[in-house]
């Protein structure tokens, strides 16, 4: 479990290039860190494990990340995180929403989602529509889908180019329900049951980025990487500002 994050924000340099509408993010040695385009300038956070890397080497490898110049006149601070949620995020007459209930990873747009989620079932609840019980229930199986969508990745890794990713892999834990999901989709490719959170496109896109296919049924060694690669910059490198002004966003 990630307990750390160091936090970086720096200028831009160009803002019609650099500013655009969605979050990059990238492994590191012992963890994963995020860049976000922000209306004034761009936030850069490492998340990872002290069990692997001290606080300022985190920071290090941050700043060379981004690079050395982009952060020279830049602070950093560190936040500590704590992750695990509440049972019964609904007690008595409190209703814990969002970062209160739970925290697993910084994945802020499936907070978002969650947040959402639980504006509509405490109206439901209010209007009699289901019970708390109901609600705690859903809460917790909202975020029970959140973890295993989280700990899969660590564990369809075939990074083992440092202590952290070497001690991930098939030692990452991941739940029974994520075994027998796996096991499945050897045969066909098929989203989990009784997801809530994520798509079905969300985890079979998971599958596929980590390589892992059915075994028998398809044969996806005459896919040109080379032609994918290529596809796949030409997504990441669209001119979002033919669509919407850089005022408007």
């Amino acid at each position: 479990t990630h307990d750390k994050a160091v936090v970086i924000r720096h200028e831009y340099k160009d803002p019609e290039m650099e500013m655009k509408p969605r979050t990059r993010s990238k492994c590191l040695s012992s963890g994963w860190y995020w860049d976000i385009p922000l209306y004034d300038r761009i936030s850069n956070g490492y998340v990872y494990t002290s069990d692997f890397i001290t606080d300022d080497e985190a920071e290090r490898e941050l700043r060379q990340d981004i690079g050395f110049d982009r952060t020279k006149d830049s602070n950093s601070f560190v936040v500590d995180i704590d992750a695990g949620y509440y049972p019964k995020p609904w007690s008595k007459n409190v209703v814990a929403v969002g970062l209160s209930a739970g925290f697993i990873e910084p994945l802020e747009s499936t907070l978002l989602f969650v947040v959402q989620l639980a504006g509509i079932r405490i109206a439901e609840v209010i209007a009699g529509k289901t019970t708390v019980e109901k609600y705690n229930k859903d809460s917790v199986s909202n975020l029970d889908d959140y973890l295993d969508y989280i700990s899969l990745g660590y564990y369809l890794s075939h990074r083992n180019d440092s202590e952290f990713w070497r001690s991930k892999g098939e030692n990452a834990f991941i739940t029974d329900r994520m075994k027998d999901w796996l096991d499945r989709c050897k045969y066909e490719m098929q989203p989990p049951e009784k997801h809530i959170l994520f798509v079905d496109s969300s985890w079979i896109s998971k599958l596929i980025g980590h390589g892992y296919y059915p075994e028998e049924k398809f044969d996806y060694r005459d896919v040109d990487m080379e032609t994918v690669k290529m596809q796949m910059e030409e997504v990441k490198n669209f001119d979002y500002n033919s669509l919407i002004s850089q005022k408007e966003y």
